[in-house]
């Protein structure tokens, strides 16, 4: 008799363990197929939208405009960016002010486009110190300071010319850009000749060596150069003063780097 109700308990048991499973298995079913129907009824955001970037100005929010080439680069990864130019008094030579000088014409045609603040400039002017001297000075600690995203390099090619061998000058830029390397590890560097001069000869031979040095080294190289006219050609004395950039090479030049950073090659 024990026995007999021993078997029923057990069968007792496993019916209602039957059931208890079935239940719970219809429970999870339905909670899986809810999931997946708020999941399909859901907007997704895709990997793209989460490199866009929206200024607030004024309480008012605006969508970054879009660019190519390493400024739209930089744009898509930050809210703004800094540029320092680094070289020769042709940064900022013969304009009545530093705001006619290419490289703060360069940066008011970017913020133009992209927003006021967009990007901003720092500017390293060594004058008309030869390079043995600038790498002598504090020229490079300033430029490590400014701490930018990219930083464009013009070579004291023309202020050495006829006082320093080119192969020295080349030198100094490669201690520089060794220097500039280890401590400005994410900064992009580009490289870029000083302003044509008219009837060059000796210069001409220096240029040709940086441009390649720029190759040999995998620099990138703005060679604004084909933006100006011919160095044989009378009208470059038109864009010149004592040899520098009047306001018209300065916006020559400012309209090239424009074009350059802001469009894929």
């Amino acid at each position: 008799m024990k026995n007999y109700l021993f078997l029923i308990g057990m069968l007792v048991c496993i019916v209602i363990l039957s059931i208890g499973y079935v239940h719970y298995n219809a429970k999870l079913k339905t909670i899986a197929n809810d999931a997946h129907e708020q999941i399909e009824a859901s907007p997704l955001t895709s990997h793209g939208d989460r490199h866009s970037v929206n200024r607030k100005e004024d309480g008012n929010s605006t969508q970054q405009p879009e660019a190519d080439g390493l400024i739209g680069q930089l744009l898509q990864e930050k809210d703004s960016i800094t540029i320092t130019a680094f070289g020769s008094t042709s940064l900022t030579s013969s304009v009545d002010s530093n705001d006619e000088a290419w490289p703060n014409v360069m940066i008011d045609q970017m913020n133009d486009q992209f927003g006021t603040g967009a990007v901003t400039l720092s500017i390293v002017d060594v004058g008309r110190t030869i390079s043995t001297d600038v790498i002598q000075g504090d020229y490079a600690n300033q430029v490590i300071d400014s701490n930018p995203d990219i930083l464009l390099i013009e070579p004291f090619m023309l202020n050495d010319n006829g006082q320093v061998l080119p192969e020295d000058t080349l030198y100094v830029l490669e201690q520089l850009l060794i220097q500039f390397e280890s401590d400005l590890p994410d900064t992009h560097v580009i490289l870029l000749p000083a302003n044509p001069i008219y009837g060059a000869s000796y210069y001409l031979s220096q240029i040709e060596m940086l441009k390649a040095f720029a190759n040999d080294h995998n620099y990138s190289y703005a060679d604004h150069w084909e933006a100006w006219p011919s160095t044989e050609d009378g009208g470059l004395e038109d864009f010149l003063e004592s040899g520098r950039p009047n306001k018209d090479g300065h916006q020559v030049w400012a309209d090239f780097m424009v074009d350059y950073l802001t469009t894929n090659e």
